[in-house]
């Protein structure tokens, strides 16, 4: 078994793709429906390696989900973000688990640049 597909929740589909699209260079795979009907639009994240499903959050409880991007290269991938109107949280931190900084898209999900890092003293 795999991991195919992570689903991000959105009030506004369409204005949640394009974010995905402008800003995260994803592509529209294909239109179609996993939950009880609902439709969805399946995003291929080619860089990520990774399917993202937008599903309609229409029965008025606040779904949100958190992505974690792994990074090899965190500073160009955070500059290229910036460049493309991502509006971080906050500065690049040095966390337990590497470099990090998070932002949020439109339908308020979570989502985290990491380049995983190992902090050994030996």
């Amino acid at each position: 078994m795999e991991i195919k597909y992570i689903t991000l929740f959105a009030a506004d589909i369409n204005e949640q793709t394009a974010f995905c699209q402008d800003k995260l260079g994803c592509k529209i795979k294909k239109e179609t429906s996993f939950f009880d009907g609902q439709p969805c639009t399946i995003l291929n994240g080619q860089q990520f390696n990774i399917n993202l499903v937008v599903i309609k959050s229409n029965d008025g409880a606040k779904h949100s989900s958190t992505v974690i991007l792994n990074s090899k290269d965190f500073l160009k991938d955070h500059y290229e973000l910036k460049q493309k109107g991502i509006q971080f949280q906050s500065a690049p931190e040095y966390t337990a688990g590497g470099l990090a900084a998070a932002f949020t898209d439109p339908a308020a999900n979570r989502w985290l640049l990491l380049e995983e890092r190992e902090y050994n003293e030996d």
